[in-house]
């Protein structure tokens, strides 16, 4: 059964007590102190996928960034990092989360499983391991990302991608190709250097920002759900005949029209704006 590894980096002063946290009660009333104890480790590998293949990343609550190259081997390096209240503790909590690698003749899964458990002096303890994912991407590839109670950042990769994330937020910049984005309680923010497939992008609770180049060719067609849609007029939008448009509701063509960009929100709001704009990391509602 998979669980779900959760990080949390403050200390409560109540009964459920955190491993990475030391905690000490007397006289004068708890005391709560930050944990003295670490260990961390490093998993690094490479793979060359073959034509039609994929890289899939799941990942239970760390964070995930996506660098492209120019070369042709993906490499997936995972860093891994305890705290508890000596170093022995750390290390043995290390062991809580596990990593999962899976090669077939069409790509490669690597998952990270994370377990939970009691402690019998303290009650309730929680994984104190935090876990970060750095991804070399070559350019071209076939790649699928998820990740909750984190984010997932790409940067200069052009392909076939796929992002999800709950509890968390995706951002991008220098992208290209076929992108999709799927957040929950988060937001999306990407720029766009050229878009030659169609993407589609989808937020619930959260905003999409979206930036692209004005000499883009594209059909736009984008939607928010208690929020509204505004597009940069530098952009040239042509408004379709005949499609339903207003506050909440885009749609038409960039430059002559192009690759369909599908754009949803709910309970957030979508901008999509001209180059040169910097972008910022997503807010949370």
């Amino acid at each position: 059964m998979r669980q779900s590894i959760r990080v949390f980096g403050v200390c409560p002063a109540i009964a459920l007590v955190l491993t990475a946290c030391d905690v000490r009660v007397g006289d004068n009333g708890v005391s709560v102190g930050v944990a003295s104890g670490k260990a961390s480790d490093q998993w690094v590998r490479t793979y060359t996928l073959q034509p039609g293949g994929q890289l899939e990343i799941v990942s239970d609550g760390g964070s995930i960034d996506v660098a492209g190259t120019d070369g042709t081997q993906i490499e997936v390096r995972i860093d891994r990092e305890a705290r508890a209240g000596s170093d022995e503790l750390a290390r043995e909590a290390l062991k809580s989360v596990e990593i999962a690698e899976t090669k077939s003749g069409d790509g490669v899964r690597v998952e990270t499983l994370g377990t939970a458990g009691s402690d019998g002096r303290r009650g309730l303890r929680r994984s104190p391991v935090t876990v970060r994912y750095a991804v070399r991407l070559p350019r071209g590839a076939a790649a699928s990302f998820r990740t909750q109670n984190a984010g997932i950042k790409l940067e200069n990769v052009r392909g076939r991608l796929q992002a999800a994330t709950t509890n968390g937020g995706v951002t991008g910049s220098g992208l290209g190709g076929a992108v999709s984005a799927a957040v929950v309680n988060g937001g999306v923010q990407l720029q766009l250097t050229s878009v030659t497939e169609p993407m589609e992008l989808s937020v619930v609770n959260g905003g999409i920002r979206l930036e692209l180049s004005r000499e883009t060719k594209a059909t736009v067609s984008a939607s928010a759900i208690n929020g509204g849609v505004t597009v940069d007029d530098a952009l040239g939008l042509t408004a379709e005949a005949g499609s339903p448009s207003g506050p909440g509701r885009v749609s038409g063509t960039l430059n002559g029209g192009g690759p369909k960009i599908t754009l949803q929100a709910t309970n957030g709001g979508v901008r999509i704006l001209a180059g040169g704009a910097p972008v910022e990391a997503p807010r949370r509602p």
